[in-house]
């Protein structure tokens, strides 16, 4: 988790490499998106809006009037920008992007609604649920990981079989998952774990832990690409077993029902950004 001093200090640092500096922020922590805005990031992105309440209160921080009511406070974006305060006000809102990700049941049923306040929607989900109003920005592939001492003192796990008889790490999900957990894993490879085999196992409520855990050598856990890309690039995880990816789910890109040139160059920028992940 990085503090407030730390990931200012980020974004500063990409910004002077001449990269707009995205910050996500912790689950509806709306008031450090205004911060981080301030400190010069050129977008928020706010995880779990479950409703158009919560997609009002994201604008509201990220948004001067009359679009929201963000505080004023701007000296380290004003520096990054080269804009004098009067013309950063006038442009703000539009240099600026509010990105919305949709990742619950809850969520989806209010889809319409959110889309009516972020300039974006980044949704998880199948073809059937965003395919008529979205496009595909990244299915979802995982490869179970873990660190390269475990896999020799407890591997190896070549096949899926295999993987069912050693140590796993969960993460806490409704059920049934919305995104590969274990079970489906293994449903897919047509493997049938054993009864008493998860009886070592572990599990954690967020992913962060689920990879600390890999990390701590407890256990091999279920790596999603473009979370654990630079960790396997360290090689501080490795590949335990076979990757798997969603034939018909994962990230849809979601734009505003009132579509804009900003929100356009945007969703643009996105899918390319997209394009770049292996």
């Amino acid at each position: 988790m990085w503090d407030m001093p730390s990931a200012a200090n980020a974004v500063a640092q990409v910004r002077l490499a001449g990269k707009p500096a995205l910050a996500r922020i912790p689950v509806g922590d709306f008031a450090s998106a205004s911060r981080l805005l301030d400190a010069g990031a050129s977008g928020i992105i706010a995880p779990m809006i479950n409703s158009a309440e919560d997609a009002q209160a994201f604008v509201r921080t990220t948004k001067y009037p009359p679009l929201g009511d963000r505080s004023w406070g701007p000296s380290l974006a004003l520096n990054h920008t080269g804009l004098s305060a009067d013309d950063y006000l006038k442009n703000a809102n539009a240099l600026t992007v509010a990105i919305a990700m949709v990742e619950t049941r809850a969520a989806l049923e209010a889809i319409d609604d959110i889309r009516d306040d972020a300039d974006v929607v980044v949704a998880f989900g199948t073809g059937a649920q965003f395919g008529a109003i979205g496009t595909m920005l990244l299915r979802e592939k995982v490869v179970p990981v873990c660190t390269q001492g475990f896999l020799d003192r407890n591997g190896p796990f070549d096949n899926p079989k295999q993987l069912a008889e050693a140590i796993l790490i969960h993460l806490d999900t409704p059920m049934p998952s919305p995104w590969f957990d274990w079970q489906s894993y293994f449903t897919e490879f047509s493997v049938i774990r054993d009864a008493h085999a998860d009886r070592g196992d572990i599990s954690f409520n967020s992913y962060s832990l689920v990879v600390q855990a890999a990390l701590s050598e407890q256990g091999v856990a279920i790596g999603w690409m473009g979370l654990v890309d630079t960790l396997l690039q360290a090689r501080m995880l490795v590949e335990a077993s076979p990757p798997l990816e969603a034939a018909d789910h994962g990230y849809w890109l979601v734009p505003p029902r009132s579509a804009s040139t900003h929100s356009e160059k945007l969703s643009t920028w996105l899918m390319n950004e997209a394009g770049k992940v292996v």
